[in-house]
């Protein structure tokens, strides 16, 4: 990170303030990401799948899974950063999140 700090520093700056104003080339707008989240999350809520499902992403998706499930903005997206081999559990009930944890790799 530092390496891409020192090199981009405005962009570094403006995805740590405001990760929904960020363009970059070739690189797909977080606003489309998080659209594509809660289609996934609302597909999987809905399904009738009554079993523990597991899903594994990128950091920034499962980050902006987060989003979507606490309804918080994109730009909020910095307050649940997930590092590599991170674990976050969502409990539904009745097709619903109903609370949210993390769990340290203790758990594994």
């Amino acid at each position: 990170m530092k390496a891409i700090q020192d090199r981009y520093p405005d962009l570094m700056a403006v995805w740590r303030q405001e990760p929904d104003r960020l363009c970059l080339d070739r690189a797909e707008p977080l606003e489309t990401v998080y659209a594509r989240t809660i289609r996934f999350l609302l597909g999987l809520l809905g399904s009738a799948v009554d079993e523990d499902v597991v899903v594994v992403g990128h950091g920034v998706t499962n980050s902006l899974i987060l989003c979507a499930v606490t309804g918080l903005a994109i730009r909020r997206l910095g307050e649940f950063v997930q590092p590599n081999a991170s674990t976050t559990v969502l409990r539904t009930h009745s097709r619903s999140i109903v609370s949210m944890e993390g769990l340290t790799d203790d758990f594994i």
